[in-house]
């Protein structure tokens, strides 16, 4: 069954236009809500799509090399006729689908699960959606999951970009760490997974501000964070002299060595290229307890920064 046009198909495209976000490169913003979607619920796909006039378009991909299909066959086409998560539990034996080239051919689509990504005009511009290739139902949990893990996916897609990024690093600031922190962490809390949160500290940043090593020593620290930390953690640079991660699915061990890992390598990396003079590095994390809050974990991390020798 060909994908339909919407009652609103003109001012909808319109909408979607005026984000000027079809065709942009890949961001880390979107590939991180797309690999933690794949590891949270075990499927091979996870995509944010986005529905142009005569093409489904992703902006990220995670399990999937290409970068659009027609609308015609999209299932994301059929998703944003709806309010609500629209689910196929077996392609093949769904009688809209069964012959669909995205299931009789690559990727061999089974399962699909599309929350619609709705602007503020009541719009819907494409999913955060969910494939495998294996028939499999969503439990009501999952749901919950999934409509939680797409406001994060329709906050970036909405939001100014610029207000949440520290235009420095290209991390998430403060208010862009926490806006999203406040949603990831009820999801982990939903789902039991563990949360950890990280902080390293650097001494005598601020103080570099306006000097020649400032952009060298930027350089080396985002290149070192982007390297050792998985795209699905939320990594901010959260004042001038801290960095913070919230790392979700990963014990308080497993947090720790990650965080003394990219420590040491910064430090190692500033001392190679005489960059290290005035600057000190410290490193706590703490776990996520029941009930806790990001504000609290976070004051429970800088608790543990301020007790480090």
């Amino acid at each position: 069954m060909t994908a339909p046009q919407l009652p609103d198909e003109n001012e909808r495209i319109k909408t979607l236009q005026n984000l000027n976000i079809l065709d942009t490169p890949p961001e880390e913003r979107f590939d991180r809500i797309t690999k933690l979607a794949s590891r949270i619920f075990q499927v091979p796909i996870a995509l944010v799509s986005l529905i142009d006039t005569d093409r489904q378009w992703f902006k990220s991909s995670a399990g999937l090399s290409a970068c659009e299909t027609e609308r015609d066959i999209s299932f994301c086409g059929h998703a944003i006729e709806h309010d609500d998560i629209f689910i196929i539990e077996n392609a093949t034996e769904d009688h809209r689908f069964f012959d669909n080239p995205l299931v009789t051919g690559e990727p061999h689509i089974r399962f699909y699960a599309g929350c619609p990504l709705v602007h503020p005009n009541g719009h819907r511009l494409g999913t955060l959606c969910l494939i495998d290739q294996k028939p499999r139902t969503l439990s009501d949990t999952f749901r919950k999951t999934l409509y939680d893990l797409a406001a994060v996916a329709q906050l970036e897609l909405i939001e100014n970009q610029l207000t949440k990024v520290d235009d420095e690093t290209g991390f998430h600031n403060q208010s862009g760490f926490l806006e999203i922190g406040n949603i990831i962490l009820p999801v982990c809390d939903e789902l039991n997974l563990p949360v950890s949160a990280a902080i390293i500290e650097i001494d005598g940043l601020e103080a570099l501000q306006h000097l020649s090593p400032y952009t060298a020593v930027l350089s080396i620290i985002a290149d070192t964070f982007n390297l050792e930390y998985r795209s699905s953690d939320l990594v901010c640079r959260y004042d001038q002299n801290t960095f913070c991660s919230l790392v979700t699915n990963a014990c308080r061990e497993t947090t720790f060595a990650t965080a003394n890992k990219v420590r040491n390598l910064i430090a190692q990396k500033l001392h190679d290229a005489s960059l290290a003079e005035g600057l000190t590095l410290k490193t706590a994390v703490a776990e996520k307890q029941p009930n806790m809050t990001l504000e609290e974990l976070l004051n429970e991390t800088q608790k543990q920064l301020n007790i480090t020798p």
